[in-house]
């Protein structure tokens, strides 16, 4: 795996260089779905990526909005099967800030999911707050106002699944027993209810960004 810099609007991509020609499956929910547990992106043409979660949380984390990811086979290198790692990488190469803001998106209503298991809601707040519960996570039972320095394993992972979203958002997310299956499911429901939030800075208008924007419309 291979992290390369990358301009501004265009989001974070993977790209097969084992699939020469492909084209590089943009991190968004429609792409999702989850495989044996982990989150997967794929397109239309077959191409597909799985074992994103860590990575996506390392760079929400980070906050890093466009990175091309470079890949040698179909599934990202497992590490310490946490977040940590990648991220510390991250740290050590170092970020640039760029020009043009990144997108906002404010929370209006709850969005909520849920299984036999589990329960993930994304409400109105300031600022992202993040709040988890599980018994997994008995010292992470309560997280707001996320810190890069002190984000939990519990955090992180959240933070996985809100990187699916293609903008910076604004509001609680509330989670008990969640895993990528809940994650991945609201990210997409988030993206299916327009009415629940609202894009407070303009959204670009290069090519890529203008295909997200109608792919979230």
């Amino acid at each position: 795996m291979t992290l390369r810099p990358a301009a501004e609007g265009t989001g974070i991509r993977f790209r097969r260089v084992d699939r020469p020609g492909t084209v590089p499956v943009v991190a968004h929910p429609l792409n999702a779905s989850v495989v044996d547990g982990l989150i997967c992106l794929g397109d239309p043409g077959g191409t597909s990526v799985l074992g994103v979660d860590r990575l996506l949380a390392a760079l929400a984390a980070a906050e890093i909005d466009n990175i091309l990811i470079e890949l040698s086979g179909p599934e990202l290198p497992a590490m310490d099967g946490t977040p940590r790692p990648l991220l510390l990488l991250l740290e050590c190469a170092g970020t640039v800030e760029q020009a043009r803001p990144p997108r906002m998106l404010e929370m209006l209503w709850p969005v909520e999911v849920a299984s036999a298991l589990g329960r993930i809601c994304l409400e109105p707040a300031d600022g992202l707050q993040l709040a988890i519960e599980g018994p997994a996570a008995a010292t992470d039972a309560i997280v707001t106002s996320w810190s890069k320095r002190e984000a939990r394993g519990a955090a992180l992972d959240a933070l996985g699944g809100l990187a699916l979203i293609p903008a910076h958002i604004t509001g609680r997310y509330v989670e008990r027993n969640g895993d990528s299956a809940l994650r991945c499911a609201l990210a997409k429901a988030l993206i299916a209810d327009h009415t629940s939030y609202r894009i407070t800075t303009p959204w670009p208008s290069t090519m890529c960004e203008a295909d997200q924007l109608a792919r979230a419309s």
